[in-house]
């Protein structure tokens, strides 16, 4: 449990639609900064989840796309589980983010009190402090690289823009270290000088 409203934190939705206290408010959660859907949304074990008797539950009824995918595709449950691209955060902030993409909002509308994190339900587009937007930039060239995520060809140019603006810090080089420990896969982009020109989107995704 936290108390959000000691680091300035406040609640955009403090009270449930069933009149209920937002519980999500008040705890951690762990957060795909890229989201599962764009690492593995294509699979077919995510589309047609019907076509997996492995996927049925005892009362007929089928697991989600998502759970059917993590449980029968082995390349998609280890990019799922990659402790690179799973951060902490506010379990209000982690489903009002839902898996929408990143982007720059214009306006700075604060939803949030103190915390400096925008996002724009219409559009289906949030924006981080720039804080941890070279952060987020090479988690996802990470996850381009290591596990085959699509991104539109404009929003890997932000990210490209984005790791220039805030470039890596010392609590992202030790926490690199500490999944590298854990994991025995670091982040190179984090880890070693590189030069971004030659990155390129992909065309072999997780089947």
């Amino acid at each position: 449990m936290i108390y959000p409203e000691v680091c300035g934190y406040e609640a955009r939705n403090p009270i449930t639609k069933s009149g209920k206290v937002n519980s999500r408010v008040s705890r951690i959660e762990w957060e795909h900064v890229v989201p599962a859907h764009v690492v593995g949304g294509h699979l077919d074990e995510w589309k047609n989840k019907e076509n997996y008797p492995q996927c049925q539950k005892s009362d007929g009824k089928y697991i989600s796309g998502r759970d059917c995918a993590y449980k029968l595709n082995a390349a998609f449950k280890k990019a799922h589980d990659d402790m690179h691209n799973l951060v902490p955060a506010v379990g209000e902030l982690n489903g009002d983010r839902s898996n929408y993409a990143f982007a720059v909002i214009q306006g700075e509308q604060r939803n949030y009190g103190q915390c400096d994190f925008e996002i724009d339900f219409d559009k289906d587009v949030a924006e981080p402090p720039d804080s941890v937007k070279g952060n987020i930039a090479r988690i996802y060239f990470y996850m381009i690289q290591a596990h085959g995520a699509q991104i539109p060809s404009e929003e890997l140019t932000m990210y490209l823009y984005w790791d220039k603006l805030d470039p890596v810090d010392d609590w992202e080089c030790l926490r690199n270290k500490r999944i590298h420990q854990e994991q025995g896969q670091g982040n190179h982009f984090v880890s070693q000088p590189v030069s971004y020109t030659h990155l390129t989107l992909p065309t072999k995704r997780i089947v």
